[in-house]
């Protein structure tokens, strides 16, 4: 690649979205004076120091720092057959652990799903029991035609073809 290819073609040859160039061109972008004119230069080092200065302001994933908490949880749920949120729930009203050592329910979940963790969607019995799809309400069925009570009065003197009712079931007895 050389300097000034465009974000779709760095994109194509790293096999990463666009946006994600995008946000890191914006993240490495720093102001240098060239020439007299100020620009916005992209710097490597930059981008990556921004990257790391980022990583402790939000929740990332944080299973290495969490490993007591899992392998609490994970005990709790082989041995006690203890759902997440009663495990989650019980830690924090005994507190067990510190905030900052344990994840929510949510979280665990979410690991589990994406199979971070030793325990399988099979060890919790709600997990296989409960469906994730979400039922489908119709709000408009499709209705059959008017009910026979709203019917015409003239269709009672049965003189029109077709206003007739009869039985189609046949009896027979045998002897």
């Amino acid at each position: 690649m050389a300097a000034g290819d465009s974000v779709t073609a760095i994109a194509t040859v790293l096999g990463r979205s666009r946006t994600t160039i995008y946000t890191e061109v914006k993240r490495g972008s720093v102001v240098q004076i060239r020439q007299g004119k100020a620009r916005l230069i992209y710097v490597a080092d930059s981008g990556q120091l921004t990257y790391e200065q980022r990583l402790g302001s939000f929740n990332t994933m944080k299973l290495g720092s969490i490993e007591s908490f899992i392998l609490w949880v994970e005990e709790k749920v082989f041995k006690e057959h203890w759902s997440f949120d009663a495990a989650v729930g019980y830690a924090k009203r005994q507190c067990i652990f510190a905030r900052n050592e344990m994840v929510c329910t949510k979280t665990l979940y979410n690991y589990l799903h994406q199979g971070l963790l030793g325990v399988k969607a099979i060890d919790l019995s709600l997990v296989v029991r409960r469906s994730m799809r979400k039922s489908i309400v119709r709000k408009h069925k499709r209705e059959l035609g008017q009910s026979i009570e709203l019917r015409d009065a003239t269709i009672e003197t049965r003189k029109e073809f077709g206003h007739w009712e009869l039985d189609t079931v046949q009896f027979h007895i045998a002897i």
